[in-house]
């Protein structure tokens, strides 16, 4: 398995921070989660696998 490969674990952390910013933006009532929502996964790749 390579370094950058992804766990099913990896897959549900990115799938939580999507959540998250969808609750964030509810809660405000403004603003749109898609910009954070698509970059999750380039965000927790690079605090998990390359800033490590």
């Amino acid at each position: 398995m390579s370094k950058l490969a992804w766990t099913d674990v990896d897959k549900r952390a990115v799938d939580t921070a999507r959540v998250l910013a969808m609750d964030a933006v509810q809660k405000v009532g403004n603003g749109h989660p898609g910009t954070a929502m698509a970059l999750a996964p380039v965000a927790y790749s690079l605090f998990q696998k390359v800033m490590r």
